[in-house]
């Protein structure tokens, strides 16, 4: 009864899940990295931390006559609608086009955005207003 008890090595052990999953992180490192994911997730970033882009363009259409007939009052943005828009930089990061949800009392919308930098501040090129029901744009808000 004194028999020795040959324990398996760690890697005979661990093998069956740690192959698969070594395979399953390198597939998922070299989809990220061939296709735009990541430079898409560094625009969003980027947008989420400029807030005057959109508090400056918010503003200016909450402050639109046509916007209020079309949507009524437009409540506040919060963060995550940031996340949740679209964003495209160019010019080096000076350049902007850009496209959020807003609500308002009476509806919904789409607020684009085209707009410049100029040293520290944003100038607008295009602020617009989308609407689905009824299906109307409003452009240069401006």
């Amino acid at each position: 009864m004194n028999e020795l008890i040959k324990h398996k090595s760690w890697w005979q052990r661990n093998w069956k899940w740690l192959v698969p999953l070594t395979v399953l992180i390198a597939a998922i490192v070299v989809a990220l990295s061939s296709s735009r994911i990541g430079e898409d997730t560094a625009q969003i970033a980027k947008a989420y931390t400029d807030v005057l882009l959109y508090e400056n363009a918010f503003k200016l259409a909450k402050e639109n006559e046509e916007v209020k007939e079309l949507l009524g009052e437009l409540k506040p943005m919060d963060k995550m609608t940031i996340l949740e828009g679209s964003v495209k930089y160019s010019n080096e990061g000076n350049s902007v086009v850009t496209k959020v949800r807003v609500k308002g009392s009476e509806g919904k919308g789409m607020l684009d955005i085209f707009a410049n930098k100029k040293g520290s501040d944003w100038k607008y090129e295009k602020i617009s207003i989308r609407a689905r029901e009824p299906k109307q744009t409003i452009i240069n808000i401006l």
